[in-house]
């Protein structure tokens, strides 16, 4: 994927959701750790602090925490 946008499956999602990536739309973390990959891969993706909420605590996830997420890739715009 190259600044386009995607359907992808996350774990705690209740079905694929399309994104846009590598145009600043989502974690800068997966920008920088999704475009390129290809249509049917699953990512394991270690998001750092600085790349993904830094030190903004949301409901459920701590300033400065590490994010990881898996993604399946299912398609490609």
């Amino acid at each position: 994927m190259r600044n386009s946008s995607a359907a992808i499956s996350a774990g705690s999602q209740r079905g694929p959701a399309s994104v846009v990536i590598g145009r600043g739309n989502v974690l800068e973390g997966w920008d920088k750790g999704l475009v390129g990959t290809t249509v049917g891969s699953r990512v394991l993706l270690v998001v750092p602090p600085d790349l993904g909420y830094g030190t903004q605590a949301l409901k459920g996830i701590t300033a400065d925490s590490t994010l990881v997420f898996v993604f399946d890739v299912l398609a490609a715009a």
